[in-house]
């Protein structure tokens, strides 16, 4: 009995949907919706949306889809904003912030996030020659909207970086619940099953016509800890269209997965036996 209670205490604590897709870098070089101090270009103090950045990198979960490449500043300045963005948001309520960043060669990125000017924390990311996730954790006041930035932290030579997948999620959806990025009444949802389940997660697209491009695979643990990345691991079945995903490595508990299918970013709660 008090197993089953903590495991429907626990199913209620976690869930969301994504606000922010990838930063808007889809948009190009000359985007609507995001702020940042460092002009278009390549030189000193730029950045370029590309798709490929420093280090000839791709896009952390989909070859050929957008990143940021930025060229660190040499000295301390107040314009160190990277990437910045007025976001509207629900009152009181808890939220996830992800990015993903892959320093240049030689080179160490040190970034702190803001939330309406308050720090959120300073994170620093070493040239391991491969891309590595952030998750912020914040809660709202009683506005409707945030001002939420990345700004450089360190300066000097070899502080160049990419950028990559930035989502921004509030916490309130049941286990298998899911609603896309921009979702709409006519937008497929997706299910999730068996739930529970003992190593193999399946997800079916309702109305699924064609086989799903599926980008970004990330599974958090209950406290919000990263613990997994199938991002090139996912599989889709041909027949059924349906995106298999291989839990067997997980320890039993509750998890969140953040995985993104057909440019849609989804957010999704199971239980591992």
């Amino acid at each position: 009995m008090k197993k089953a209670l903590l495991l429907v205490m626990l199913m209620g604590a976690i869930g969301g949907y994504a606000q922010i897709n990838n930063g808007d870098f889809e948009s190009g070089n000359t985007p609507p919706t995001f702020n940042t101090d460092y002009p278009v270009g390549f030189g000193v103090y730029t950045h370029e949306i590309v798709n490929a950045g420093w280090n000839n990198r791709t896009s952390h979960d989909q070859p050929g889809d957008s990143l940021m490449r930025l060229d660190g500043r040499l000295s301390n300045s107040e314009n160190n904003l990277v990437w910045g963005q007025n976001v509207s948001v629900n009152p009181n309520t808890n939220y996830d912030f992800s990015f993903w960043i892959d320093p240049r060669t030689n080179c160490t990125a040190v970034v702190e996030v803001f939330v309406n000017s308050a720090s959120q924390g300073v994170f620093t990311f070493t040239p391991t020659g491969g891309w590595q996730n952030q998750l912020v954790n914040f809660t709202t006041g009683p506005g409707t909207s945030i001002n939420l930035e990345i700004r450089q932290a360190n300066f000097g030579h070899f502080t160049d970086f990419n950028l990559d997948d930035l989502e921004l999620s509030s916490q309130g959806l049941g286990v298998g619940e899911s609603t896309p990025v921009n979702s709409t009444s006519k937008e497929a949802h997706i299910k999730l099953f068996p739930n529970p389940n003992n190593g193999s997660l399946r997800l079916k697209i309702d109305d699924a016509k064609e086989k799903p491009k599926v980008g970004s695979t990330l599974i958090f643990d209950s406290s919000g800890r990263l613990v997994s990345d199938l991002s090139r691991q996912a599989t889709v079945e041909q027949v059924t269209n349906e995106i298999i995903l291989n839990t067997t490595a997980l320890p039993a508990g509750l998890y969140i997965l953040h995985i993104e299918v057909n440019g849609k970013a989804h957010k999704k709660k199971f239980i591992k036996q």
